[in-house]
């Protein structure tokens, strides 16, 4: 059950010595974000990026606003939610599953 968070952990853990160590990297820069990784977060508003493949995808498939759909995944979720609520509490019950 914990074996992903022990194998990040470990990964992480001989990185940060192999940089530390090896490397000589004060703790201080090991945390710093990288050069490249500020680039791809950076906002630039004097060139802004085009939209995603997803984005334009959706906009050529459905003519919905994203309040809308934002909206129909909600009460699809609401409507999922209450019904696994009704199978789990009547199971507890003991009317269905016998």
């Amino acid at each position: 059950m914990f074996a992903p968070t022990f194998i990040v952990t470990a990964f992480a853990s001989y990185t940060m010595y192999v940089m530390m160590i090896r490397h000589k990297l004060p703790f201080r820069d090991l945390l710093k974000p990288t050069s490249d990784w500020m680039v791809h977060t950076a906002v630039n508003t004097a060139r802004p990026r085009p939209h995603s493949l997803a984005y334009g995808l959706y906009n050529s498939l459905f003519q919905l606003s994203y309040e809308n759909a934002f909206f129909g995944l909600f009460v699809i979720e609401i409507f999922f939610g209450i019904a696994i609520f009704c199978v789990f509490a009547l199971n507890s019950l003991s009317i269905i599953g016998k």
